[in-house]
């Protein structure tokens, strides 16, 4: 594999943590998208919450992965791309943490 010219693994290393900083911004826009009173939330979405649907999935909107906020079967307060753009930036960022390693390791046996 030959190192492109001019791109050091701090390049690689940077493009890492902006992955991050975005996967971690979208992850917490979508855990707090339903506010601290999700009956009210739901309310003014124009959903009825429904308290034993809640009741009976208590742990599903706890996870840290995937995010749901559900006020009923049918309809969740957090929006469909989240979960997706979550995972496409981890894996994006860990792909960046992979290239950093191998152009080191490459620069360093080359000295």
């Amino acid at each position: 594999m030959r190192e492109l010219r001019g791109i050091t693994p701090l390049f690689w290393f940077a493009n890492m943590i902006v992955a991050l900083v975005f996967a971690a911004a979208v992850w917490m826009y979508g855990a707090f998208v339903g506010g601290l009173d999700s009956v009210y939330t739901c309310a003014t979405r124009g959903q009825p919450w429904d308290a034993e649907y809640s009741r009976q999935n208590r742990g599903e909107s706890g996870r840290f992965f995937p995010l749901h906020t559900k006020c009923n079967a049918d309809y969740d307060l957090v929006p469909f791309w989240i979960n997706p753009a979550v995972a496409f930036l981890t894996l994006l960022a860990l792909a960046f943490a992979a290239v950093c390693l191998v152009s080191l390791t490459l620069r360093l046996r080359r000295r």
